[in-house]
């Protein structure tokens, strides 16, 4: 299903009518970071939550992503072998996923199959987790044989019995 998919990168980016966003066409360059920059409520969040939106659906930014005074809104994404188009109205959301000029079946399941691979990484939730919560999940992220989380507690109980030591030697 989604095995024969190269590596995902965004090579095109339109946005219209979601929160802070009127318009905005991006193609980012094929190689380097895209530095995202701008004043206060210029719109900087607005457009990370529209990835998130294309990807996972109108519930990834939270409230009503539809602009104040529209009926709708719509995010189109070029991934080079494949195109997401989602439409956000009032009423509800449409998807549309096409490879090779063929609509993709059950496309949000399609996308959740890709996200699934480890393509989507939500650094806003993440800030939000406590850092037990971070830990685990970058644990989890990086699958090592043994949890590194030992060494604390090792190095813990070693303290705790030095301390112990020192305390019967003054008494």
């Amino acid at each position: 299903m989604v095995q024969d998919i190269p590596p995902v990168t965004l090579v095109g980016l339109h946005v219209e009518r979601l929160k802070k966003i009127k318009v905005i066409d991006l193609s980012p360059p094929a190689v380097g970071p895209v530095r995202i920059v701008g004043p206060n409520e210029s719109g900087k969040s607005s457009l990370l939550d529209s990835v998130a939106i294309l990807l996972r659906g109108p519930t990834a930014a939270g409230s009503m992503p539809i602009q104040h005074g529209a009926e709708d809104a719509e995010i189109v994404g070029d991934f080079g072998a494949f195109r997401v188009r989602r439409k956000l109205t009032l009423k509800g959301a449409y998807l549309q996923v096409t490879r090779n000029d063929m609509k993709v079946a059950s496309p949000q399941a399609w996308l959740d199959a890709l996200i699934g691979q480890g393509v989507a990484f939500d650094p806003f939730a993440f800030a939000r987790y406590k850092p037990a919560q971070q830990v685990d999940l970058l644990l989890k992220a990086v699958k090592l044989q043994q949890d590194p989380r030992a060494i604390d507690r090792d190095r813990k109980q070693a303290y705790d019995e030095r301390t112990e030591v020192n305390r019967q030697a003054k008494a």
